[in-house]
């Protein structure tokens, strides 16, 4: 197993445990869950 396969697999159980901690149901009634997202194109466009 070389690097990029073991940080991938530590990756992939670091994900499972933390959906096993918080619900969906809990991420939608979150406050962020509806916020406007910020767009990086429009961001790079005004800085011109």
């Amino acid at each position: 197993m070389n690097i990029l396969e073991k940080i991938v697999n530590h990756k992939a159980d670091e994900v499972a445990y933390k959906k096993s901690k918080v619900s969906e149901a809990s991420l939608i009634k979150s406050e962020y869950f509806n916020r406007n997202c910020y767009s990086l194109s429009s961001y790079i466009i005004k800085m011109d």
